[in-house]
This record gives C-alpha cells, sequence and structure tokens, in this order.
C-alpha cells in the first residue's frame, strides 16, 4: 500500500508500481511531475493523482476502482488507456482539458460526469473539450452526463453496453458518428442537442425520452430488430412548449426517413395522463417515408405515444 499523501507536491517523474501493489492511497501523488503511469493489478486507485499536470497519458489494467477525482486537473492528460476496471469513479477525469482519446473495455460502471459535466457546469474549464474519440466495449453502466458537453468529441463506438446513462452525450455538438451495437437501454436524452449526428443505427432495446431531441442535423435512423420500446412522453397538464416535450426525436427538424428492420407486432399507447390508457396497433413502416410520425407537435401525432413491440 502506498499510504495517502506519501508523495503529494515531490518533483518526482518516474515510478513502477510492483506488481504486488493493491492500494494507492488518497494524495499520493497529487500535484506530481509524472509523465507516465502505468498501473496492472492494484485494486483500489484514490484521489491520488490529482493536478499532475505533466501527466501525458496512463495505462490502467485490472483494478477494481478507480476513485472519484482520481485524475482531476491533469491538464496535459491526453490518453487513457482503461481494461479490466470496475468502476470508474464520478468525476474521475474532471478539468483534464488535453484529453483527447479514451479506449475503455470490459467495465461495470463509468461514473457520472467522468469525463463530462452538467448543462450547470458546462463551461470549458470543466470538461474534457478536446475529447475527439472514445472507444467503449462490454461496459454495464455509462453514468448520467458521463461525456456531456465534450463538445470536439467527433466520434463514439459503443458495443456491449447495459445502460447509457442520462445525458451521457448530451451536447456533444461535433459528434458525427455514432455507433451503437448490443446495447439495453438509452436513458432520457442520452444523445440529446449532438446537432451534428447526420445519422446513427440504433441497435437496443429501449430508447427513453428525448434520447435524441435536438439533433437538428439528423436525417436518417435505422431502428435495428432488438428495439422493443421508444418511450415518447408528453404531459400538457405541466407544458405546453414543444421543446420541452421528451419525445425520442422531438426537434430532429432534418429528420426524414426512420426505417425499422422489423415491422411486425408494434403498438403504441397513450402516455397522456388525461386519457386512460389503450392500446393500439401500429404500422411502423409509414416511419420509412414519413418521419413526422415521430416528430410531430401536432398534439393527433402518434409521436406523443409510446411505441412498443410485443415479443412472442
Amino acid at each position: 500500500m502506498i499510504i495517502t499523501r506519501a508523495f503529494v507536491d515531490c518533483s518526482l517523474e518516474d515510478i513502477t508500481f510492483p506488481s504486488s501493489l493493491k492500494t494507492i492511497g488518497g494524495g499520493a501523488f497529487n500535484n506530481t511531475n509524472l509523465k507516465k503511469v502505468i498501473i496492472d493489478g492494484v485494486e483500489t486507485i484514490g484521489r491520488s493523482f490529482v493536478g499532475c499536470s505533466l501527466l501525458e497519458s496512463i495505462e490502467i489494467k485490472n483494478a477494481t476502482t478507480i476513485a472519484e477525482d482520481a485524475f482531476l486537473s491533469c491538464s496535459q492528460l491526453k490518453k487513457a488507456d482503461i481494461e479490466n476496471v470496475q468502476t470508474i469513479g464520478n468525476c474521475a477525469f474532471g478539468y483534464c482539458k488535453s484529453l483527447k482519446t479514451v479506449y475503455l473495455s470490459n467495465i461495470n460502471e463509468v461514473g457520472d460526469y467522468a469525463f463530462g459535466a452538467s448543462y450547470l457546469y458546462s463551461n470549458k474549464e470543466n470538461v474534457c473539450y478536446n475529447l475527439k474519440n472514445a472507444y467503449l466495449t462490454n461496459i454495464k453502466a455509462i453514468g448520467d452526463y458521463a461525456f456531456s458537453n465534450c463538445y470536439a468529441l467527433e466520434n463514439v463506438k459503443l458495443i456491449n453496453v447495459s445502460t447509457i446513462g442520462k445525458y451521457a452525450f448530451y451536447k456533444c455538438t461535433e459528434l458525427s458518428s455514432v455507433y451503437l451495437e448490443n446495447i439495453e437501454t438509452i436513458k432520457t436524452r442520452g444523445f440529446s442537442g449532438c446537432s451534428k449526428l447526420a445519422s446513427v443505427e440504433i441497435d437496443a432495446i429501449t430508447i427513453e425520452q428525448g434520447s435524441f431531441a435536438g439533433c437538428s442535423t439528423l436525417s436518417a435512423v435505422n431502428i435495428g430488430k432488438s428495439v422493443t420500446s421508444i418511450e415518447n412522453y408528453y404531459d400538457f397538464t405541466k407544458t405546453t412548449s414543444y421543446d420541452e416535450l421528451e419525445l425520442v426525436f422531438a426537434n430532429c427538424y432534418n429528420l426524414t426517413s426512420v426505417n425499422f428492420e422489423d415491422t411486425l407486432n408494434w403498438y403504441y399507447t397513450r402516455t397522456n395522463p388525461n386519457y386512460s390508457e389503450a392500446e393500439f396497433s401500429l404500422d411502423v413502416s409509414i416511419a420509412s417515408t414519413n418521419a413526422s410520425v415521430l416528430t410531430n407537435s401536432n398534439s393527433n401525432s402518434k409521436a406523443f405515444y409510446k411505441w412498443y413491440k410485443k415479443t412472442e
């Protein structure tokens, strides 16, 4: 074990971590001159590398926990490669303004705000605003706001992810390409406000409210066979503003085609609390030539209903 604050504020530039090491205490290397960190087999990495302003790359394998704020304000960190880690804590990479590429694989949980910030704290100093590429494979849960407001993010590849959290990629305004394969749930507003996202293939089970709202460039969507629920919702007892409605594709002004790979056994049901719930069969094939059935603000539109598929 390396104890708490063991080397804090030292001019240390290089260190080799023994394979027997299990814990790096909080503050152990804060404000040191480390340039590269390679860790394999450490169970717990505390809030241990805060303010390492010369640190440029990290490789972490086979860890149990990377604590909250672990690499906070590592202003020169450009690359993070993390594999076989159970938990990446909240805000673990906050204020890492030079980070450009992250590789995450076999992670149980990526914490809230791990690389991003909420819409309340979204100035450039708070987020990884130079992050361009994120490759995420075999992740059980991506936390709320995990990459939110990462303005430079251009490409995201998500494979075998159980849950994409609320606002996880909110207002990643340079994001033009998203690859989603074998996803269970895209939670509320997961990709909302990604104004350069032109097309997306969705291989998920559940698409929650507002997931792609405000993706104003989005013109084509492919709904994979795995999708069983599109959770549009509205409540005019709370709001009459279309901008505030939780439609999955709200304000996607250029969306002209939504293709469903499986058009059988789809239904919709009213979600307006002013009406009793009723189930109706639904011909989703019309969305391929008339996307307005999912985006139209007309109160009679089927866009205001939850769409779901019954499986035998």
